[in-house]
């Protein structure tokens, strides 16, 4: 990882693909051409492929967001513990929250949607495939850029941009996770570190929304 070194260019370029991606997505369903399911899967996976694309191309390697060689295996064991811990701490807090009375657990629910195909491609999308496309934007590239300025500056400007696009709503969630997730880059100089703790943290949600 070489944090701070992400070219403005390479922001650009990815920012472009991103909504090229989203719009053509929104295309097939508005088009009938697939189930807004599917459409979902298509566009994250599309958009892990084509912003690792656009950082090879425009940065050279994938070494710059913490992806070369040797990053990977250390980093799903490092973001393995990273989630243990945040897991336990989260659990600790929302035990103290319901025995003073308050009720943490909407703030993690959601919506899943209906018949067994979409809630199939939903989880794959929301576990798998959407945690690697926000992790390669999000702490690969916006991360890599407002770390210039420090790692404090880094961490607040990703987590304010991470959390305000999962708005409408109170993105709490959004907000601690993102915060999480830029100081495990930041320590393990892998992206997988982060993509562990975001895929199983979306993972604990949708068992939440699928038991309650």
């Amino acid at each position: 990882m070489d944090a701070g070194k992400i070219k403005v260019t390479t922001i650009a370029f990815a920012m472009v693909t991103v909504m090229a991606a989203e719009v053509a997505g929104r295309a097939a369903v508005l088009s009938g051409l697939c189930s807004p399911g599917a459409a979902i899967l298509g566009v994250r996976l599309a958009e892990a492929v084509l912003l690792t694309v656009v950082i090879r191309l425009c940065q050279g390697s994938l070494a710059v967001v913490g992806l070369g060689k040797g990053d990977i295996v250390r980093g799903i064991t490092a973001g393995a513990a990273w989630a243990i811990v945040f897991g336990g701490a989260v659990a600790v807090a929302g035990a103290l929250l319901l025995a003073t009375g308050a009720d943490p657990l909407p703030l993690f629910r959601m919506p899943l949607p209906e018949g067994h195909g979409e809630l199939a491609f939903f989880l794959l999308a929301g576990v798998v495939v959407s945690p690697l496309a926000e992790e390669l934007f999000f702490r690969g590239l916006l991360y890599g850029l407002f770390r210039r300025w420090g790692t404090v500056a880094g961490v607040i400007l990703t987590t304010i941009v991470f959390a305000g696009l999962h708005l409408p709503g109170i993105p709490i969630p959004q907000a601690v996770g993102g915060i999480v997730f830029c100081l495990a880059y930041e320590k393990e100089k892998s992206l997988m570190a982060p993509y562990v703790i975001h895929a199983l943290g979306n993972a604990a949600i949708f068992g939440l929304g699928m038991v309650s």
